[in-house]
């Protein structure tokens, strides 16, 4: 083997081992995220996990519900209707017995455990609405056909996230009430391994939870570096003071410390953190001989006054490093893109898009008929309709018609000066922006168009298209 070969291995080698050694820590944060989750579920929120789905998901979701033993625990698609979710009517029984009969939803039913929701990042705000209702409730309410049912529902939730562009992500309105984010992108296979601990050591730590005392420095001091990091959120604190007491408890401590405060920093904060903490100012005049002496006094055994705070704000700045402040800076830029102009809106109706909800016919002579909702809608008028011989009796005003939401279509148009001698170094820019536009806005499926004029005519090189290798074939042969 040649020396180039030698070195390109060697190369090769430090950078798997450089991965390896990345992924490891990754999974050991990853499986922290989840022992602190159970410890208290519903008062945790829950774990914005973002992976693909693969062996190293797998093997997490596969140790999660090892540890959680016999707690009860739910698992939710994405695009799972309403009724299934909080709660509806059934309607085998309320034909048989002639009256409306409510059913208790998913989020119902894992009251006290664990609700795994999958595919998070399909989900429009919209749709996570009646789960983040839920989590902050701690209950459902069903108020629907002149029936109306109240369910405790107090659980934690694994919100499985498998976007991978920033336009690609779990709706702001349902992470923001989840404590945790984990990421397991970058672990290899290999690295993802047992949990340490078992179904055991997590309900002793919650038999321990209740008798876990926090200071009022630490609760200045993750006070202080929330806003530090002008986290604008008043959740994060309080989700950090319930992750530190968890982990104290882990730890069979009856009182939090300095380290379970710079664990919780880095779990709960270091991704919602926008901006970087600001450098300590160097040209600050040194502290009094007076305050240096105190310190050496030894009545006087605890932290300088803020070391404990610049030691937390330094624990969110580590877990930055580890990718988590980037994908809050992509989630904060795509938010911010989707609310100006329409790209993107919904839009209701037609046959195509995910399923919204029915609405009544109303004489409508288009449209689908959606045959659950007008049996729901039928359902409690069949004693007084008078079905002596079983059969349903419908009116027109039972009649529910189907709905669909998609993303609206928008068109973007360049309209380039093609005269005079610069003309062939715009058209060349506009090239390369309609290329760039299309790559970064597939996605949407967005159209774009150019019109070129010079003097009083115009032209439309490219007419309203969506699709890549068109663009590319057309903008080859433009003329300039």
């Amino acid at each position: 083997m040649t020396g180039n070969g030698l070195h390109e291995g060697e190369a090769r080698r430090q950078a798997l081992d450089a991965a390896y050694t990345q992924g490891f820590a990754l999974w050991q944060r990853a499986e922290l995220a989840a022992c602190v989750f159970l410890v208290e579920p519903h008062g945790l929120g829950g774990i914005h996990l973002r992976s693909p789905a693969g062996p190293v998901r797998d093997t997490w979701l596969s140790e999660v519900q090892r540890m959680a033993g016999d707690l009860p625990h739910a698992s939710v698609p994405a695009g799972t209707p309403e009724g299934r979710l909080i709660g509806g009517v059934s309607i085998e029984q309320s034909l048989r017995l002639g009256t409306l009969v409510s059913t208790r939803g998913l989020l119902a039913e894992a009251n006290g455990g664990v609700v795994i929701l999958r595919m998070a990042d399909q989900l429009e705000a919209a749709d996570a609405a009646p789960i983040a209702q839920a989590l902050e409730q701690g209950e459902v309410r069903v108020e629907r056909a002149g029936t109306s049912r109240t369910d405790a529902a107090r659980f934690g939730l694994i919100a499985l996230d498998e976007g991978e562009g920033p336009d690609e992500t779990t709706p702001a309105n349902l992470t923001g009430r989840l404590c945790l984010h984990a990421d397991l992108f970058a672990i290899p296979p290999r690295c993802a391994g047992p949990f340490d601990l078992d179904a055991q050591d997590i309900e002793a730590a919650r038999k321990r939870l209740g008798d876990v005392t926090v200071s009022d420095d630490i609760v200045e001091a993750i006070v202080g570096a929330a806003a530090t990091f002008q986290i604008p959120s008043l959740r994060a604190p309080l989700f950090c003071l319930r992750a530190a007491r968890a982990l104290a408890a882990l730890e069979g401590r009856a009182e939090v410390n300095e380290a379970d405060a710079k664990r919780a920093c880095d779990l709960t904060l270091a991704h919602l953190a926008t901006l970087p903490a600001p450098d300590q100012d160097e040209s600050a005049p040194p502290p009094p001989e007076e305050q240096a002496s105190t310190e050496d006094d030894p009545a006087h055994q605890g932290l300088p006054e803020g070391a404990l705070e610049d030691q937390l704000i330094e624990a969110v700045r580590n877990g930055a490093l580890l990718g988590a402040l980037q994908e809050g800076a992509r989630a904060e830029a795509q938010r911010r893109a989707l609310a100006q102009g329409r790209s993107g809106a919904q839009t209701r109706g037609g046959a195509k898009g995910r399923p919204d909800r029915p609405r009544p016919a109303r004489g409508r002579t288009s449209g689908r008929i959606d045959l659950l909702a007008t049996l729901r809608a039928a359902a409690p008028w069949q004693t007084l309709r008078g079905r002596g011989d079983s059969r349903l009796k419908l009116r027109p005003s039972d009649l529910h018609v189907k709905r669909h939401r998609h993303r609206a279509e928008s068109s973007v148009i360049f309209v380039v000066d093609a005269s005079g001698s610069a003309a062939l170094n715009r058209l060349a820019e506009v090239k390369g922006a309609i290329e760039l536009l299309l790559s970064e806005c597939y996605a949407r499926r967005d159209h774009v168009s150019l019109i070129a004029f010079r003097g009083e005519t115009s032209e439309a090189l490219l007419p309203p298209t969506r699709s890549l290798t068109r663009v590319r074939r057309a903008l080859a042969g433009l003329p300039a």
